[in-house]
């Protein structure tokens, strides 16, 4: 995009100096006059390639916050069922369910910082939207088993 800007930057330059006078430069000056404005249009490509960069590594940070949150959701709406289902239980039966259920919320919440730290670390990014952090069973149901 800021190519774009500096390519019409140059142009209009070089248009406004034909513009100004048909009579031609002399070589020399001229070859001092194209060396000034390629190493203008050298600095600010430079430019715009760092703010792309940035710009791109902002992304990228706000992607890795945005899976985390998901993730947290997806953990939270999980302990929200999980103690939903414990309700239909009889007293020391429901006590059980809503303590595994919390349990269970606590051990994911601890893997997902686990695995985002550790990805964090590898690779320089968090977890990727739909990765779980369900138990090693491959369950994330809190309902005990009957």
């Amino acid at each position: 995009m800021n190519t774009k800007l500096l390519a019409i930057l140059v142009s209009s330059i070089s248009f406004a100096t034909l513009a100004g006078c048909n009579k031609a430069e002399a070589p020399a000056d001229n070859a001092a006059d194209v060396a000034e404005a390629r190493q203008e249009a050298n600095e600010e490509l430079d430019e715009a390639r760092k703010e792309a960069s940035e710009e791109m590594g902002s992304a990228a940070a706000d992607m890795r916050e945005s899976s985390q949150d998901v993730e947290e959701q997806r953990i939270e709406g999980e302990r929200k069922v999980a103690l939903e289902k414990c309700e239909a239980l009889p007293g020391d039966a429901q006590k059980s369910c809503k303590d595994t259920a919390e349990a269970t919320y606590e051990s994911a919440k601890e893997r997902l910082k686990t695995q985002l730290s550790n990805n964090a670390e590898a690779t320089g990014s968090a977890a990727t939207p739909g990765t779980s952090a369900a138990p090693a069973g491959g369950t994330t149901s809190t309902a005990p088993a009957r």
